[in-house]
């Protein structure tokens, strides 16, 4: 699956491509190249979609990755109708690529530039200035987790970059140039449309540096463009002119070649994770901390209950679940055993996607209705119907408040 445009003609079936054609007054082979990426969709064709399928904008120019939507993944569900949810859920589960960052590439070599530079990327604007800019309380506590009180580097690009503006996603890189060379670079956390905010840190021009990409950090670099240019095939005499985002292809090249290190847009606590002997790799890392809750849970017993579907299995069926979800917690609550409980392989799967909840009172709530707006199946509904009802065994006083953390989470917000 490409993006969303390959989504709603090919996937959901919504529209025909004949259809399509008359709407926007494009040819079959654009309306194609688009779906499948070799085409950008241009700012005016994003608009026109929005209008026939009531999907915003901004999702029009990503691809359908979980990166990608990041932004939306933290924004309250409320904000988006029932199609934007699915699209939303459709990129946060689908296969994660090796090689999805990209690079963008800004020039700062201007008057204005020079002016900005100090205001926002010498230093770090301060959390006070971001946050009364940011509407969602999810991006704003996601951000006030990846910022532990530092703020953000920040910087702006015009409305007539928007194309490229709208391809960045968290995790991405960013390359500044000035004079013919590329002197700092960074990694995105968070994109976002804020005159406000622009406002806030550059002050009142007459065209606002509104379509902002925060940055979670910014370092030293010093490259010749020429060298820049010769990676990627161009004219050695190729100018950085304006705000560019790469391909895949490209954004590779220049990865690997500038040894650039490609950044989760959740940022794990370093000091939670080395006093809990996790400072290692991420693969090293989960499987630890897996040992370390499972030898909590179940001692050295070779085999436990699932607490949502009660079945009885050997420990290696079995996963130390995250209640409240990890990214959400604080330190504290990160050391918490009370934080975990076993489950099965499948009970985990729809735990995680909030096809089951348990309620105040320690019972299990699963979906049952096969107009939900989460994707469900008769045979996953004849699964959970099993299991409605049931006591969730391992629901106590210490986990109370995860159980209930999670089932607000799931439940208030779809």
């Amino acid at each position: 699956m490409k993006n969303v445009l390959d989504y709603v003609l090919n996937f959901k079936k919504l529209m025909t491509v004949k259809e399509l054609v008359e709407k926007l007054d494009a040819s079959q082979s654009t309306i194609y190249a688009m779906a499948r990426g070799e085409k950008p969709i241009p700012e005016k064709v994003q608009e026109s979609l929005s209008q026939i399928f009531n999907i915003r904008k901004e999702m029009w120019g990503k691809n359908l990755i979980q990166p990608a939507f990041a932004d939306f993944i933290l924004e309250d569900s409320s904000s988006l109708n029932a199609l934007e949810r699915e699209i939303v859920e459709y990129a946060k589960n689908a296969p994660e690529s090796e090689n999805y960052s990209r690079v963008g590439v800004q020039p700062a070599g201007n008057e204005i530039a020079q002016k900005n530079l100090p205001k926002s990327i010498d230093k770090r604007v301060p959390e006070s200035v971001i946050m009364p800019c940011i509407e969602s309380d999810l991006k704003r506590d996601h951000l006030q987790r990846l910022s532990s009180g530092k703020g953000f580097y920040a910087w702006g690009v015009r409305s007539r970059v928007y194309n490229q503006w709208v391809k960045l996603s968290p995790g991405d890189f960013i390359m500044f140039a000035k004079q013919g060379r590329f002197f700092l670079w960074g990694t995105v956390a968070l994109t976002l449309r804020s005159p406000e905010l622009a406002r806030r840190i550059w002050g009142n021009e007459d065209e606002l540096f509104e379509y902002i990409y925060l940055l979670s950090d910014v370092k030293k670099i010093d490259k010749d463009v020429k060298e820049y240019n010769k990676l990627l095939e161009y004219s050695l005499n190729n100018r950085i002119q304006g705000f560019l985002v790469l391909d895949m292809d490209k954004s590779k090249k220049i990865i690997d070649a500038y040894g650039f290190n490609r950044k989760s847009f959740e940022k794990e606590d370093d000091g939670v994770e080395k006093q809990a002997g996790l400072d290692s790799s991420s693969n090293q890392k989960d499987c630890i901390e897996q040992e370390h809750f499972k030898s909590h849970l179940f001692g050295n017993r070779p085999t436990g209950e699932c607490c949502i579907c009660g079945r009885h299995l050997p420990v290696k069926g079995l996963t130390a679940t995250y209640i409240k979800k990890r990214s959400e917690c604080d330190r504290q609550e990160k050391q918490d055993v009370n934080i975990v409980v076993p489950m099965c392989r499948a009970c985990d799967i729809w735990f995680e996607e909030g096809y089951i909840t348990v309620n105040s009172s320690g019972y299990i709530n699963c979906i049952d209705d096969i107009n939900s707006e989460k994707i469900v199946t008769t045979d996953l509904l004849n699964e959970l119907t099993k299991i409605n009802g049931r006591k969730c065994f391992y629901w106590n006083q210490e986990n109370k408040k995860y159980f209930e953390w999670h089932y607000n989470y799931h439940r208030m917000t779809t």
